[in-house]
């Protein structure tokens, strides 16, 4: 699972590790979709963020925001195409050099045109993002689906309700819940703290 379920699970036991990772999303998640619930019905423009902040807090904040989250956004699209590459040819040349040895230049092309396709679709606007973003999703979440409906037929229920024993507690770190749900944790992993 995710990093740092197991953990949780260990130390909280089945039970309220379901409760917590059921939970948590929607008591963390919460807030902030009503925040931007209603600063979207107040200021609706495609900027959002950024103009949010200019008016609370002055244009040079506003711009520094929309630059920061221009900036964010570019390195991010800049690591996926090679992320998707090292994933793929691990799963179809599994080798002791690692995918990025199997051919330089193909690396380099495949990377290359993926950029290329997600700043079409970025350039192309809001809508063919939206779009681009569910069939991502879609996509995605799919091999999850069909794993949970396989599981289901062997998952045993009366495990789900285990709870630790008293003398077997462990010292849990309880930020890894809230590390799960905040977005925090891939910049964590990519910094090597996590």
């Amino acid at each position: 699972g995710p990093f740092g379920t197991e953990p949780s699970v260990k130390a909280a036991g089945n039970l309220y590790a379901i409760i917590g990772m059921t939970l948590m999303p929607f008591l963390w998640a919460a807030p902030e979709v009503y925040m931007t619930y209603k600063l979207s019905l107040k200021h609706p423009c495609a900027s959002g963020g950024a103009l949010w902040v200019e008016l609370a807090f002055g244009e040079k904040t506003g711009l520094m925001v929309g630059y920061l989250g221009w900036l964010g956004g570019v390195v991010m699209a800049a690591s996926y195409p090679a992320l998707l590459y090292e994933y793929v040819m691990s799963q179809f040349f599994p080798s002791d050099k690692g995918a990025s040895e199997v051919n330089p230049l193909a690396r380099y092309g495949a990377c290359v045109s993926l950029a290329v396709i997600l700043s079409v679709i970025n350039y192309r606007g809001l809508n063919y993002v939206g779009k681009a973003s569910t069939f991502m999703y879609v996509l995605t979440m799919s091999p999850f689906i069909i794993m949970v409906v396989v599981g289901l037929a062997k998952a045993d229920p009366s495990k789900w309700l285990q709870t630790p024993a008293v003398d077997n507690v462990e010292v849990f770190d309880d930020d890894s819940v809230e590390k799960e749900t905040e977005g925090w944790l891939p910049v964590e992993n990519l910094a090597g703290v996590a």
